[in-house]
């Protein structure tokens, strides 16, 4: 995100290869071949919860709430965020408002305070709210309605000006009735103002290098999710799936799912069940 602004800059690619395993790998070894000269890659492992209001009304503004905890060799830390609707739907060019802020009572105010922007009442928050966090935002009427786990490998390529753009290698696991369901996905972001075009450029670079194995993917992870559980109702989940990953006819399956659903139920890059 560029962090300064409050405005998130990323690429999306979504792996559907048939060695999907074996991808990141590649990726890995011809990531200095896209410019980007990275520093040491990380591992973090994401657990996901998002909320929405009665009605659905941050789905119906294309925005999302998250509470994130980010877990590190180092540490574990709790992260709530709220992402705004993105503008337009280029895959290789996401845009859209972003505020996050560490756990805390004050963290949860500076957050909350930015619904009104969104088109949602403002919130009123007693003191001491932040100390669960499920509980205070379902104190606060905010309803569970997604939760996913992610393995997350990043690095983070800097130039004079100090840390520009990051790559995370997410590989994500959704669990559906008697199944679990893996997916993994390349993400660039711009981590400061003025070098949005760059997240292009390097989306760019990995989609000639490996034509096969990434698509564009203008879907988030949170739309996926949507999607998934749809084709399980209708019992045509078992027909999109090469063992608990997406076949690459899969994902046009799920993108037909995501396409057709109403206003709200799902929107591109944006929304709870299509927020990153």
């Amino acid at each position: 995100m560029s962090r300064q602004e409050n405005v998130e800059i990323e690429a999306c690619l979504a792996v559907v290869g048939d060695a999907r395993a074996a991808v990141f790998e590649r990726v890995i070894a011809a990531s200095n071949s896209a410019g980007l000269q990275l520093g040491a890659w990380e591992r973090r492992e994401l657990h996901d919860r998002y909320f929405d209001l009665e009605g659905g009304l941050l789905a119906q503004a294309s925005s999302a709430l998250r509470w994130r905890t980010c877990t590190s060799r180092a540490s574990s830390r709790d992260f709530l965020t709220l992402k705004g609707p993105a503008q337009g739907s280029d895959p290789l060019q996401i845009v859209r408002a972003e505020y996050e802020a560490e756990w805390s009572d004050a963290g949860l105010r500076s957050i909350i305070a930015h619904l009104p922007e969104l088109g949602c009442d403002a919130i009123a928050i007693p003191p001491g709210s932040s100390a669960a966090p499920e509980r205070a935002l379902q104190a606060l009427g905010f309803q569970l309605i997604q939760a996913r786990t992610t393995t997350r490998l990043l690095a983070a390529s800097s130039d004079d000006e100090g840390p520009a753009v990051e790559l995370a290698l997410d590989h994500v696991l959704y669990d559906l009735p008697g199944r679990q369901i893996q997916h993994r996905e390349l993400e660039v972001e711009a981590l400061r103002g003025g070098v949005g075009h760059r997240v292009t450029t390097v989306a760019q670079h990995f989609l000639a290098r490996f034509p096969d194995d990434l698509r564009p993917w203008r879907w988030s992870k949170t739309a996926l999710a949507r999607a998934l559980e749809v084709l399980h109702e209708r019992g045509e989940l078992a027909d999109v799936l090469d063992g608990e990953e997406l076949t690459r006819a899969g994902y046009d399956s799920v993108e037909r799912v995501l396409e057709d659903l109403p206003p709200g139920a799902s929107s591109p890059c944006g929304g709870p069940n299509g927020a990153n």
